[in-house]
């Protein structure tokens, strides 16, 4: 979520003296403890490093990106094979 947006809960949450239930609730956001961990890290940081390394980190080597990859060449391998089966067969 943007920056402006976090802080925009916090403060609203502040201001109108809500719950972070309630909070989540107006704000449509699923799990009312995101909010309590943004307070936790704005009270921590401040806001202009509100945002610095959000969200998780990729693992060296081992993407989902490469392993999806490695799946579709793997079922295009498959599929060749089959095809190449089929026909041995049709012309039998």
């Amino acid at each position: 979520m943007q920056r402006r947006i976090k802080k925009s809960v916090i403060k609203y949450r502040q201001y109108n003296e809500l719950s972070y239930r309630e909070a989540a609730e107006y704000f449509k956001i699923n799990n009312p403890s995101i909010i309590a961990n943004w307070k936790r890290k704005y009270k921590q940081e401040g806001f202009e490093r509100f945002n610095a390394n959000e969200g998780r980190p990729i693992k060296n080597g081992d993407t989902t990106m490469s392993k999806n990859t490695d799946k579709s060449n793997e079922i295009k391998k498959l599929k060749k094979s089959k095809r190449r089966i089929n026909r041995a067969k049709a012309k039998k």
